[in-house]
């Protein structure tokens, strides 16, 4: 299934924020369309495999909308400061009794944000600490090095390979 989602809670009335996040929403949806193999997703198991897909995919996609649109990073880049604003991190005493796959999925989304996009987001200090206690340090280095270099790729495939890497790696050290 395809198709463009916005969100339905705004007002009639927008605010600045309300209109900062949709210049962001709908710069983030053209960028999948000018960016991304949505093959690549039909193709993808549902579950951790396509929700760390799918982060690494936005990051990439946003940074290239960017590079060809500044107006588009800028729009991108207050709609993630807005949206973090509203979520607080979570202690990282409250992490410890999160599924370490949505500890693991939070930490990319946040520190890809911010290494790539240089998003003005919370820092994952936290969700690493706890990542590094159930995982490793040299582990969750890797999966940096690799998750990074997924949002550098050219094609959402290449990007897919990335997240192969991160997974195979997580089988290989539980």
């Amino acid at each position: 299934k395809t198709g463009i989602h916005l969100p339905a809670n705004m007002s009639a009335t927008l605010s600045d924020d309300d209109a900062a996040l949709l210049n962001g929403y709908i710069d983030h949806e053209a960028a999948h369309v000018r960016f991304t193999d949505l093959d690549v997703f039909i193709d993808c198991k549902e579950g951790i495999e396509r929700t760390i897909l799918n982060i690494i995919e936005d990051v990439r996609i946003e940074r290239l909308i960017g590079l060809s649109f500044p107006g588009c990073a800028k729009n991108l880049a207050k709609a993630s400061e807005i949206l973090d604003s509203g979520n607080p991190i979570p202690t990282t005493e409250a992490l410890m009794s999160h599924p370490a796959s949505a500890v693991m999925c939070d930490y990319l989304l946040l520190s890809l944000r911010r290494k790539v996009l240089a998003n003005k987001i919370a820092a994952p200090t936290g969700h690493r600490e706890v990542l590094v206690n159930q995982i490793s340090g040299e582990i969750i280095d890797q999966i940096d090095e690799i998750a990074l270099a997924g949002c550098y790729v050219d094609t959402t495939e290449k990007c897919r390979e990335s997240v192969t890497k991160i997974l195979e790696l997580l089988s290989h050290n539980q």
